[in-house]
């Protein structure tokens, strides 16, 4: 149940300073295709058909809960740090110019 985890991780990931919320989910085609994908495999072996064929267990409700909570709580975090750089380099939100080095 990890990936779930490691999939919201790697969307918000996508940009090291801009907001995930503002890159938009869709906002590389490639990368949402993957995740969705992805997700999709995840329910077919953890509720679906092929749960027994890998002797994997249907999660519970605070099972799933667990996995929601860990989840968006990667997503603030990330977005956290990511306003925290922002602030320190003096970029709001609606400046996306990357600023010259030195």
């Amino acid at each position: 149940m990890l990936c779930f985890l490691q999939l919201v991780h790697a969307q918000a990931s996508r940009s090291s300073r801009e907001s995930l919320f503002r890159m938009g989910i869709l906002g590389s085609k490639p990368m949402a295709v993957a995740v969705a994908c992805s997700v999709a495999a995840q329910l077919v072996v953890m509720i679906g058909p092929l749960g027994p064929l890998f002797r994997v267990e249907r999660p519970t409700g605070p099972e799933w809960a667990l996995v929601a909570i860990s989840s968006l709580s990667i997503l603030g975090v990330t977005e956290l740090i990511k306003a925290a750089k922002r602030s320190v380099d003096g970029e709001d939100e609606g400046d996306r110019r990357r600023r010259p080095p030195g």
